[in-house]
């Protein structure tokens, strides 16, 4: 069994909201997958929002660096 790494997927949306939320995935392919399927994580306070950037941080990462 493969150990899932922890995902911050950040969406920036053209009506200067963001919609971020964590996911586990074993890449980042999957995390995002997994957030575009998130109708939470899709829905920008202005409903007529376009998508402007996506950013994807690997917290797992980041605690094994420090480790």
């Amino acid at each position: 069994m493969s150990r899932l790494d922890l995902y911050d997927v950040t969406f920036e949306w053209s009506d200067d909201s963001e919609t971020s939320y964590s996911y586990r995935a074993d890449n980042f392919h999957e995390a995002l997958a997994e957030a575009m399927e998130d109708d939470d994580a899709m829905s920008p306070a202005d409903q007529n929002a376009e998508l402007l950037t996506v950013r994807i941080h690997n917290n797992s990462a980041a605690c094994r660096q420090e480790d």
